[in-house]
């Protein structure tokens, strides 16, 4: 399935993520992301294997622009079963597989570089449906916000509802699977 996404992210420290998470008094839940590199992999492309709600989703994404926080991506996914997405976390991905299951030719082969886990809290404020995120990965704890929405003129209008009700200024975030390949290097 084919997707063009429009969301806008914005990182929060411990103390920002904890105002939130009280607003929206919802549980987390888990979704662990596996994500793939390949030497000569196209820095504004992202392969990765969701694990979420006991099911598994199989994710290519291409970065199409990005400005003031707000990204917009070509998302393309497939479920996978368990037994086909353990297949390519633990052996990796071809080339012939990236076509079967996206369309995309994608001429790289891929390993599995690792894991990062998202506890996502789910809940509205206003016309906005937040996920505000507390991630694990390499060692490294952090938090953000992110809110998907056709409309940037909404999206700035969230930015100064958070920085007015909440004290919470506007600050980018890179994407979850840059800042964990930038963690990765440091390694």
């Amino acid at each position: 399935m084919r997707n063009i996404e429009q969301e806008l992210k914005i990182a929060l420290n411990k103390t920002d993520y904890e105002t939130l998470f009280n607003v929206g008094k919802t549980k987390p839940q888990l979704q662990v992301n596996y994500y793939f590199y390949c030497k000569g992999m196209p820095a504004d492309v992202m392969l990765r294997i969701r694990f979420k709600n006991g099911k598994y989703m199989f994710c290519y994404k291409r970065l199409l622009s990005s400005a003031n926080g707000v990204n917009v991506c070509d998302e393309r996914e497939c479920p996978l079963d368990e037994n086909t997405a353990n297949k390519y976390i633990s052996k990796g991905l071809l080339p012939i597989d990236v076509k079967k299951l996206v369309d995309v030719d994608f001429p790289f082969e891929c390993q599995c570089a690792g894991q990062l886990s998202t506890y996502r809290s789910k809940f509205t404020v206003d016309k906005w449906l937040i996920e505000l995120d507390k991630n694990e990965y390499l060692g490294v704890t952090d938090y953000e916000l992110e809110c998907e929405c056709a409309s940037n003129e909404l999206l700035d209008k969230l930015k100064d509802r958070l920085i007015n009700n909440y004290g919470i200024a506007f600050k980018p975030s890179l994407s979850k699977s840059a800042r964990f390949f930038n963690q990765l290097k440091r390694r």
